[in-house]
């Protein structure tokens, strides 16, 4: 089944730490997981080592460091090399949403303490010229205009980068979304014939779910620019 996938040409990014090793392969069921950051990742990462049993660090807590586990890697150019004939899957949510809730959970959300280390994100940090953990939300989104996808971290970059190859094409058969997570998820288990895939959810947000509230006329025309081919590509509006 292939949904949302078109292809265009798109300028190529140099990897992160974050996302270097490549997207998850599930052998047992020929299928690869594209992750994106900011779209469930950390659910849909801890219900594949789950599934495929990928144990956690701590023993005492299944729910622990699903980033920083021994998943099956294959990188992005290596696809279609190795694994062709694999059912390629992910997850993508509207960008007016997705950058709010990075500004909420790397921002906001330490500023206040909900994350134990006051502190910027490493990732942050790295740009701390830009980045401060005073700044509001409509000047993290007037920061994100100034870092194109080929300098961006992972946690703001356009989502399309994830799931095309240096040609724009696009490598996934399936594009599920975020706003209709629990459905499309249930799909995703058909198709790869996993009735026992369960989806924990983690990383629980406070905030008001109607994200339209936290924009402005400025903000709801920055973010509209600086992530116009996902809005376009995966049919998204405010």
């Amino acid at each position: 089944m292939l949904r949302n996938a078109v292809s265009g040409a798109t300028g190529w990014f140099r990897p992160y730490k974050y996302d270097r090793q490549g997207n998850i392969v599930l052998h047992e069921y020929r299928a690869i997981y594209f992750y994106i950051p900011k779209v469930a990742c950390s659910s849909l990462k801890l219900a594949i080592a789950d599934l495929i049993g990928v144990p956690s660090p701590d023993p005492e807590n299944k729910l622990a460091f699903p980033h920083k586990r021994n998943y099956p890697y294959v990188k992005k150019s290596e696809v279609l090399e190795k694994y062709e004939s694999y059912f390629r899957f992910a997850f993508v949510r509207n960008p007016w949403d997705r950058i709010l809730s990075c500004y909420q959970n790397k921002i906001f959300g330490v500023r206040e303490g909900k994350f134990g280390d006051r502190s910027l994100p490493v990732f942050m940090k790295r740009d701390s010229q830009r980045f401060s953990l005073d700044m509001s939300f409509p000047e993290f989104a007037k920061v994100l205009m100034d870092i194109p996808d080929c300098k961006a971290d992972v946690h703001y970059r356009s989502q399309h980068t994830f799931l095309e190859d240096k040609n724009g094409e696009m490598l996934v058969n399936y594009i599920g979304r975020f706003e209709s997570l629990n459905e499309d998820f249930e799909k995703v288990k058909v198709l790869i014939g996993a009735p026992k895939f369960h989806l924990p959810h983690v990383m629980k947000s406070n905030r008001d779910k109607t994200y339209q509230k936290y924009y402005d006329i400025e903000t709801k025309a920055l973010v509209e620019k600086r992530y116009g081919k996902d809005i376009e590509l995966f049919k998204y509006s405010f």
